[in-house]
C-alpha cells in the first residue's frame, strides 16, 4: 500500500465527457502515437447524469490497491478517458479488475462488490450503442 496522499481518482468537477474504449486484448491498445489503436468498441458519454453515476461508483473505490498484479497482453482491456477541456485522465480495467491510482489492484475481500458494480456499469454503457 502507498503512503502518497496525492493519489486520487479523476475529479467530477469540469469533466465534460468520458470516452470508453474496449479492446479484445491489452496488446491491441496503441502505446505510442505511431502504433495502431484497435478498440472493438468506442463509446462517448456526455450525458451529465450518466457521468455523475460513473463518478459516484468510481469514488466508492479506494485509491490505493492492496496488491500488484501483472496481466498478459491477451487480457481484455477497457480504458476510460475522462476529458477536461484539453487534458485527459485515463483509468484502466484489466479483465474485471480496476487499476487504482496507486497502480495496485483491490484484493478479493476488499471492496469487491463496489468494483464489480463499477465494471458492470462501464460494460453496460459500452454495449448501449
Amino acid at each position: 500500500m502507498s503512503t502518497n496522499n496525492q493519489l486520487a481518482w479523476p475529479n467530477r468537477q469540469n469533466c465534460l465527457e468520458i470516452n470508453i474504449k474496449k479492446y479484445n486484448q491489452e496488446g491491441d491498445r496503441a502505446i505510442n502515437k505511431n502504433d495502431e489503436d484497435k478498440p472493438i468498441v468506442v463509446k462517448l458519454i456526455d450525458d451529465k447524469q450518466t457521468i455523475d453515476r460513473v463518478f459516484d461508483l468510481l469514488h466508492k473505490l479506494p485509491v490505493d490497491g492492496e496488491m500488484m498484479k501483472s496481466f498478459s497482453d491477451e487480457t481484455p482491456l477497457t480504458t476510460l478517458e475522462f476529458k477536461y477541456g484539453k487534458s485527459t485522465k485515463t483509468i484502466f480495467i484489466f479483465g474485471e479488475r480496476v487499476k487504482t491510482p496507486s497502480t495496485g489492484f483491490l484484493t478479493e475481500q476488499n471492496h469487491k462488490n463496489d468494483e464489480k458494480l463499477f465494471v458492470e456499469l462501464i460494460d453496460s454503457l459500452a454495449k448501449n450503442i
